[in-house]
């Protein structure tokens, strides 16, 4: 190999080291979470959560005037697929009629059961911020799209006994709800395709 085309491959290998150089830089500095860049994905984040209660919070004024007083905050779920309350009524849409701006940045990462706002991204860092302004962080387990047994299931019961499923549940796993009493209806969204076994053992279930 010539002299010159040394040098130019010397050249090269130099700049590609710095670019990755540059690269794993920015990288890391996105990571970091108390990096300038990290503080200003929170600041965003926060900022948006803001305005996702304030939506949340004016839909529900507006279904309180609309029913005259007979809207039942405890009974609003809504997910991805639906938006059902005072138990059996409902409308067309899914949680993005509550929340429209979500749909923009984040879509999937919320949810409302039995009337409150939950988080429910995979974020570790979006989640310890949702925390710190007071959003809820999702009250049960979902692993590969199922939702397994655990006791936090009982927070997804009404006072009323009724339950309705996440529209991101696509099984409803072995024993999920066989310690919860007093559940008397269940909504399954279309999402789900398996009920394994004794899911809802043991409960006096009127209504699926």
């Amino acid at each position: 190999m010539s002299k010159g085309k040394r040098g130019i491959s010397l050249i090269v290998l130099v700049i590609t080291i710095a670019v990755i150089v540059i690269i794993a830089t920015v990288v890391i500095l996105t990571l970091n979470e108390n990096s300038p860049v990290g503080r200003a994905r929170e600041a965003t984040f926060k900022s948006d959560m803001k305005t996702i209660e304030e939506e949340f919070t004016m839909y529900v004024s507006n279904k309180s005037v609309e029913s005259k007083g007979k809207f039942e905050l405890e009974t609003l779920n809504a997910g991805e697929d639906n938006i059902i309350y005072n138990t059996k009524e409902g409308e067309g849409g899914n949680i993005y009629e509550v929340i429209p701006s979500a749909k923009k940045k984040y879509e999937g990462e919320f949810e409302i059961i039995k009337g409150e706002l939950y988080y429910k991204g995979s974020s570790e860092g979006k989640l310890i911020w949702a925390k710190e302004i007071g959003i809820g962080i999702i009250p049960y387990i979902i692993i590969d799209g199922e939702l397994v047994s655990s006791n936090v299931n009982i927070e997804l019961v009404t006072g009323s006994g009724s339950i309705v499923i996440p529209s991101n549940v696509e099984v409803i796993g072995e024993g999920a709800f066989s310690n919860v009493e007093g559940l008397k209806e269940v909504v399954i969204p279309g999402t789900v395709k398996e009920i394994k076994k004794n899911a809802f053992a043991v409960n006096d279930i009127i209504k699926m």
